[in-house]
């Protein structure tokens, strides 16, 4: 059965969820795009606004026939993350309506989509540079995750799966979360872990020899200078606002910006100005 009109607001499932179900409205809307006869609307329907991101995983943006985006609807939410509703029709090749408190403007297709009464268009331009940079490699990055892909750990130790990840918990503790089939990145060196938490801070962060699960950035390091010469980096006024404002535009609600961090000097304390040139001539 096809139909002419789905209207809807998906769940959102929170991606720190230790059964790694993340993101399903993404998969609730790829599924309902699919139920649509060849004039068929979707819309309106509430989703963050990561949709409006270029992504492997799901975008409206590009050639699904996007007709509006209405960020004033998130004045009718509180779940944490920025939402979005959108409008789409199945063959429209127009431009797209955007609709913010401070109006209305077009964009042609295949751009993102950025609320600008929220972001600043400097920093949107920073944003794009970082992701067009070629990080694809882990060893382009500043941080690593041991995001092995599915499959590949266990609850249970055993002869196959016997390296242990960790996971950090509210309370300042460690505790095991799964173990591996193989061995994970810096296995059994000295690292500065930090939590993808919804939050940049301090406190979400610790100096192990132990290995962290996906949901963990970590880089390795020789001392505790070197732990405190990356604090001096990502800690900065301008990096805390830099990885706030990456949060606010990507929607996640979440601390990503780092995930797409380049190598930066870890032997070397930096002041808040090196950090912001070397952010802006990256």
């Amino acid at each position: 059965m096809k139909f002419d009109n789905i209207t809807g607001n998906p769940p959102y499932e929170d991606s720190q969820a230790d059964g790694q179900n993340n993101k399903i409205y993404n998969q609730i809307t790829k599924k309902m795009l699919e139920l649509l006869t060849d004039v068929g609307i979707l819309g309106p329907w509430y989703t963050p606004v990561s949709v409006l991101k270029k992504s492997k995983r799901f975008s409206f943006i590009g050639n699904l026939g996007l007709k509006e985006v209405d960020f004033t609807v998130n004045d009718e939410f509180n779940v944490g993350v920025q939402i979005c509703s959108t409008i789409t029709k199945m063959g429209y090749t127009g431009d797209i309506k955007v609709i913010n408190s401070d109006g209305v403007s077009f964009v042609k297709p295949g751009e993102m989509i950025f609320d600008y009464t929220l972001i600043d268009r400097d920093f949107v331009k920073i944003y794009q540079r970082i992701k067009s940079l070629n990080l694809n490699k882990r060893s382009l990055r500043a941080f690593s995750r041991n995001d092995f892909g599915p499959n590949t750990s266990d609850t249970n130790k055993n002869s196959d799966y016997s390296y242990p990840l960790y996971k950090l918990t509210k309370d300042d503790g460690v505790k095991i979360f799964t173990y591996l089939n193989r061995e994970p990145h810096f296995h059994g060196k000295k690292k500065f872990v930090i939590s993808r938490t919804r939050s940049h801070k301090l406190e979400s962060t610790i100096v192990s020899d132990k290995d962290f699960n996906n949901n963990h950035l970590f880089i390795d390091v020789d001392s505790n200078e070197q732990a405190d010469n990356v604090k001096s980096f990502i800690f900065s006024d301008y990096y805390i606002q830099h990885c706030n404002n990456w949060k606010t535009l990507e929607g996640y609600g979440f601390n990503d910006a780092p995930i797409y961090l380049p190598k930066f000097d870890k032997t070397k304390k930096w002041t808040n100005q090196e950090v912001k040139e070397f952010i802006e001539n990256l």
